[in-house]
């Protein structure tokens, strides 16, 4: 299987973890457009939508990481 981003996946070849440390403020609107931008998204097609997910929902553009936090009664024992 391979990803989007050309990547094999598979049992052997595990893809490495990243975080994105942000401040609490950072909107999920500010979160697709940075993703949009690394992985220069905006040239390989206009239509291609972005969404972010937490906890099986779509989070709403308007949304910052405290409100998520909030909303989604996180606990500090994983990463959002």
């Amino acid at each position: 299987m391979e990803s989007i981003f050309g990547n094999s996946i598979g049992l052997n070849n595990i893809p490495q973890i990243r975080y994105l440390q942000a401040p609490a403020a950072f909107k999920v609107s500010h979160l697709k457009k940075f993703l949009s931008s690394k992985y220069d998204l905006n040239n390989l097609k206009k239509s291609m939508n972005i969404d972010i997910i937490y906890d099986g929902d779509i989070l709403l553009d308007d949304f910052s990481l405290m409100d998520i936090a909030y909303a989604y009664s996180w606990q500090r024992v994983s990463i959002i």
